[in-house]
């Protein structure tokens, strides 16, 4: 299998897209956003570009960051094909962060 082949199949375009509205609509760079994610910029890159793929989590922690819903980010498993590393506990504790509740 080609590296072309493997980034296609990962690379998510909605991820990408938020990621870089978020970025440009707060005056961030992609170095910021991994920081406060708690990856490399490489790591970043890579995952945004489809050379890796997203954990669960860290779908999770872009979600609760950016603010797309979590109905779009278990969208974003289905298609990698990691509908399982997206729990139902993870979905539990994620939506009162998401929504806002409990702030």
């Amino acid at each position: 299998m080609s590296n072309q082949s493997i980034v296609q199949e990962s690379y998510n375009p909605f991820v990408d897209k938020e990621i870089a509205a978020y970025l440009r609509i707060n005056g961030l760079t992609q170095a910021d956003l991994a920081e406060k994610l708690g990856m490399s910029e490489n790591s970043l890159s890579w995952k945004r570009r489809g050379i890796r793929e997203f954990k669960s989590s860290e779908i999770t922690a872009l979600a609760n960051l950016i603010g797309f819903s979590l109905d779009e980010a278990f969208d974003i498993f289905s298609k990698q094909g990691d509908i399982n590393g997206f729990s139902e506990s993870m979905i539990t504790n994620a939506i009162p962060a998401i929504s806002g509740a409990g702030k």
